[in-house]
């Protein structure tokens, strides 16, 4: 292998963990925002709990609990598909490095013979 295609090669590799890299971090920023977006919501039911009294409080625990499944459901799904979408940016650009040294190859050996 030539210095010039190991350096595109090593440079597909450092863009391509860039991209996940990035992609890690704003899974982990979600998955943040989605914690502190929990607590305030706990800290409101918690405070309406108070108010209302614990009859009261106990008669919405089902649908309480209900919306809580709910949204851990569709934050999960929120994250997978941001991981995965991060993680395919990643991957493409390790494949396009793969296709453009096929052209290459395929192209060097046609004209071997």
């Amino acid at each position: 292998m030539t210095k010039a295609k190991r350096t595109a090669a090593d440079a597909a590799l450092v863009e391509a963990g860039r991209k996940s890299l990035a992609g890690a971090k704003a899974v982990l920023e979600r998955c943040n925002t989605m914690l502190r977006e929990t607590l305030s919501e706990m800290r409101s039911v918690a405070s309406l709990a108070q108010h209302t009294g614990a009859r009261a409080s106990f008669a919405r625990l089902d649908s309480l609990a209900v919306a809580l499944v709910m949204l851990a459901i569709n934050n999960s799904r929120e994250l997978a598909a941001l991981a995965s979408a991060t993680q395919r940016e990643a991957l493409d650009v390790l494949v396009d490095r793969l296709q453009d040294d096929l052209k290459e190859y395929k192209a060097a050996r046609s004209r071997r013979g």
